[in-house]
């Protein structure tokens, strides 16, 4: 299907574009979309996006995503297997042995739709929970299983203790966007003999949309050449960004059952030199257009550190930037936040009692404080920086160090 004709079909079928587009018929001159948006749309579900004649079976995906709304996002038995086709064209690194035995360790969402990709590659395929890793780690042992299928923080936490018995994984298959170089090594060095890790960049909205071919490893991704998509780098003037230069990642999935048409995914990439060993171009990703962070695999919005800051901003200027890592702090990664503030007295006592009502104040999740996951051994204590600032507008008040490359 080309795009004029997914637009045609559409501005006719479908409530929501329909009052989206009115006359616009050129691609390049279409609105975007973003999350916000589409949440909006399914918030009561007086709108969905499937389109009214479908007529197979839906996958309904209930997530907040990278958002704090949460919506709900369809999917038709022909868009999963689709999915699933495209991840079959490029598991160059699964049936190497023999049949793969894989276990899925996931949240229920996300769950079934892994399977059908295991499921198309030919593997054995089971079932871990990720609420309850004592029952998950048995059962691997159980099922004698080689390939993980989870997420960056869950193959923290099994790697280890796997470890310690002594079973050997050959691949973890990681969803997510990106991982840190520390968490990257901490896998391997929890696991027994030469281990793999292969991302898997995808979203709730798209499914998988962006893959690793051999060779290519950590943050860099290859585009799907397929027909399925159309992709777009963007800057903040939403021209397209030449290689070299950071450009949000706008994306196009080319399905009249669940149409996603110019998608603002929010995630910054940045075009490599060089290509793949099957010649295609590599994009890595950066970071995030938005004031948000990933933390230990929830996404931390601009709102929950201004809540923080009001609690000191009769100590500080009211200025401030806050950057996030990930560190190793006896034996175990945690996540690490600086606080930099121009405060109204510059001592250690201020600097001090600064970090302290930040910790106690800045929630992760719902209930859950920076304070908290120091006493869980999650996170290490807040450092408070004093810094000056000279151009406040233009400095990104939100800075995540996990995905840049370490010198």
């Amino acid at each position: 299907m080309d795009i004029d004709e997914l637009i045609s079909y559409v501005k006719e079928h479908n409530d929501f574009y329909t009052a989206l587009y009115d006359d616009i018929k050129e691609f390049k001159k279409l609105p975007f979309i973003d999350k916000k948006s589409l949440l909006q749309v399914f918030n009561g579900n007086n709108i969905e996006l499937t389109s009214d004649d479908v007529k197979e079976g839906i996958f309904t995906r209930v997530t907040s995503g990278t958002s704090n709304m949460m919506g709900m996002f369809n999917h038709s038995e022909s868009e999963i297997e689709a999915s699933a086709n495209r991840y079959k064209d490029v598991t160059w690194y699964l049936w190497l042995n023999g049949r793969d035995r894989v276990c899925i360790v996931h949240n229920y969402s996300l769950a079934y739709i892994f399977a059908r990709h295991m499921l198309k590659c030919n593997s054995q395929v089971s079932f871990g929970n990720p609420y309850d890793l004592s029952y998950t780690v048995a059962h691997i042992i159980r099922t004698n299983s080689n390939i993980i299928r989870t997420s960056p923080t869950i193959a923290l936490k099994l790697a280890p203790i796997l470890k310690k018995l002594n079973h050997e994984v050959d691949y973890w298959i990681l969803a997510g966007s990106g991982i840190s170089k520390i968490v990257e090594k901490k896998i391997k060095e929890n696991s027994v003999g030469h281990t793999n890790i292969v991302m898997q960049y995808g979203m709730a909205e798209t499914l998988n949309s962006m893959h690793q071919p051999c060779g290519i490893t950590g943050n860099d991704f290859c585009l799907f050449e397929n027909g399925d998509f159309i992709y777009e780098f963007l800057d903040e003037d939403d021209n397209e960004v030449k290689p070299g230069v950071p450009g949000e990642l706008v994306i196009t999935r080319l399905s009249k059952d669940n149409p996603i048409i110019r998608y603002k995914t929010g995630d910054l990439f940045i075009k490599r030199g060089g290509k793949s060993m099957d010649g295609k171009d590599i994009y890595s990703i950066i970071g995030r257009v938005n004031d948000c962070v990933k933390i230990n695999g929830v996404v931390v919005f601009k709102d929950k550190v201004d809540y923080a800051i009001s609690k000191i901003k009769d100590l500080i200027n009211g200025d401030y930037q806050i950057a996030f890592d990930e560190v190793e702090d006896d034996g175990i990664v945690k996540s690490e936040l600086t606080l930099y503030v121009t405060p109204i007295e510059k001592t250690e006592e201020t600097q001090n009692k600064i970090a302290r009502l930040f910790e106690e104040h800045f929630e992760i999740s719902e209930g859950y404080t920076w304070k908290q996951g120091i006493e869980d051994e999650q996170f290490v204590p807040v450092k408070v920086e004093f810094k000056e600032f000279k151009n406040i507008n233009k400095i990104n008040p939100i800075i995540d160090r996990k995905l840049e490359v370490k010198k």
